[in-house]
């Protein structure tokens, strides 16, 4: 029999295996005294976690940060209104489907007892049959529904109060009576409007005694410092203030006004929600949403380019000899660890935004370079993209046709590789700025445009309110408008997705500048030869 002749695998094909040993080092080598190494657990991967894949379960354990909430201007009053309102009617189809004791027992109670919360055993719920209950009767002719609710504050004293379900009684909170029996007098009040506020109150403390991230602990703090300033009336603020300081409950008799009797009867608006109390809460509860929803986009948008990678990263096969030498011999393999070229480029202007990026890079990014990133220009035109940055395995795509989409992608790039940037305490400003400017500036947009935006297409405002989105796009603004850059890499005219106003841009030019400055120091970016 033949013998076969063996062939030495060198270390290249080791390498592209998954086996990798430092130069000097043979593959086996016998070691003599201590085998445990380990430091605590077993390290499997070196792979940095996102910083948004990280914090979206966190936040995740809390519903009601997850319902539509209308995209308003972030500055916009009427915040208080449109988060309670679209809490409520989350509510309140939730108990639509709840019709008697029996279903109550089922659905209801988990329900009502997951939105009190922290107050779930201060708090009693029933839904008593009008037909059998003095109370529910009163409640169901006032208020011209069957569907009642009634809920009893357990504390010093007993505090009880009764909602319809439904209604759409235009009734002032109050008591009421029978006239048959003027003696038996109840309390109504919005039952619906109170848990939407409880809730508010419970997520709110959920969250503030969890270490979810520095971006929601700066909300909470730079919320606390405004408190303290803003607000004069200590008996009002003190237990807000207490909640945010000290991460106490706010307390439930603070949903209440203050209980005064007047002939044994509770005053007319006993429950009235003092505005400035609560509208504090409810735009804190607003800016920890919009976060929230911010990294799910995010989030959703990364693993849907997980799922759609095959065709845009992996290296083509049969590329002519010419393409193979241009890659292998590159100026952009100084800057990137590989480089791919579509067979179709055109190679006398590849090395012309070759030199573009040696003078850009070494001019604004401190001649850094990115060895964990592949840089390929390919055509997208399936992707219906100029340009793509999959984060999950370090690829910079750019069309052949829209060499312009370069810088964008390269800020993308920016942000994962120095762990994402976007969700740090000092670029939330320029999220909340750049978000107002663009809806603001959508007054002025064609009505279909604006429709587009507001609809369920790729590009509508949930795409361009990905705070990935807004860095990237911020940084060409830094580079086209105030740095006036002039290049093939970067897109000339700025559209209606660039939004201009003299804080915005403050805010970009403070930001990028000291960013750009910092790159030298990064421990993630290397310097290129």
């Amino acid at each position: 029999m033949k013998k076969k002749q063996s062939q030495p695998i060198t270390d290249e094909i080791l390498y592209q295996m998954g086996v990798y040993f430092p130069p000097g080092m043979p593959a086996s080598e016998s070691f003599s005294g201590n085998t445990d190494f380990l430091k605590g657990n077993r390290i499997i991967s070196l792979k940095r976690e996102s910083t948004y894949k990280a914090m979206l379960p966190k936040l995740n354990i809390h519903s009601f940060l997850n319902l539509p909430f209308p995209m308003v201007d972030y500055y916009s009053a009427s915040h208080y209104d449109n988060i309670i309102k679209v809490i409520g009617k989350f509510i309140q189809a939730k108990l639509c489907k709840i019709k008697n004791e029996d279903s109550l027992a089922v659905q209801g109670i988990p329900f009502l007892s997951n939105l009190a919360g922290i107050y779930k055993d201060k708090l009693s719920f029933s839904f008593p049959n009008p037909e059998e209950h003095g109370g529910a009767e009163i409640a169901a002719a006032t208020l011209k529904t069957s569907h009642i609710l009634r809920v009893e504050l357990i504390g010093s004293e007993k505090i009880e109060f009764y909602g319809g379900i439904g209604s759409t009684s235009k009734r002032k909170m109050g008591f009421y009576h029978m006239r048959s029996n003027p003696n038996y007098n109840i309390g109504i009040s919005n039952v619906i409007d109170f848990l939407a506020h409880m809730s508010v109150c419970n997520c709110l403390y959920s969250i503030i005694s969890e270490d979810i991230s520095p971006l929601i602990s700066n909300i909470f703090s730079k919320e606390l410092n405004e408190l303290n300033v803003d607000i004069n009336d200590h008996t009002l603020s003190t237990p807000l203030i207490r909640f945010l300081n000290d991460k106490e409950a706010v307390p439930l008799e603070f949903l209440f006004r203050r209980i005064n009797r007047q002939d044994g009867h509770l005053p007319s608006y006993y429950y009235s929600p003092d505005y400035t109390l609560y509208s504090k809460l409810v735009y804190l509860f607003y800016q920890v949403a919009d976060v929230f929803q911010d990294v799910q986009n995010e989030f959703q948008h990364r693993e849907s380019l997980h799922k759609k990678i095959a065709t845009a990263y992996i290296t083509k096969k049969n590329i002519p000899i010419s393409i193979q030498k241009a890659m292998d011999s590159s100026g952009f393999h100084n800057y990137f660890g590989y480089v791919e070229f579509d067979e179709d480029v055109d190679l006398d202007a590849v090395r012309k935004i070759e030199e573009e990026y040696k003078a850009i890079n070494k001019q604004y990014f401190s001649g850094s370079s990115f060895m964990e990133v592949t840089l390929r220009f390919r055509k997208l035109g399936k992707h219906k993209a100029s340009g793509l940055y999959y984060p999950s395995i370090r690829n910079l795509c750019v069309d052949i046709q829209t060499p312009s989409s370069f810088i964008h992608e390269h800020f993308h790039m920016l942000d994962e590789q120095l762990g994402d940037l976007s969700l740090e305490v000092d670029f939330d400003a320029i999220v909340k700025a750049y978000k107002a400017e663009f809806l603001r500036g959508m007054q002025n947009l064609d009505p279909a445009v604006t429709k587009k935006l507001k609809g369920s297409s790729k590009y509508n405002l949930k795409y361009f309110f990905r705070r990935a989105e807004i860095f990237a796009r911020c940084g060409e603004i830094y580079f086209n408008r105030i740095l006036k850059v002039k290049s093939s890499l970067l897109e000339p005219t700025l559209t209606y997705a660039y939004p201009e106003s003299e804080e915005l841009n403050r805010l970009i030019e403070k930001y990028y500048k000291q960013l750009l400055n910092e790159l030298s120091s990064s421990a993630v970016i290397k310097r290129a030869v």
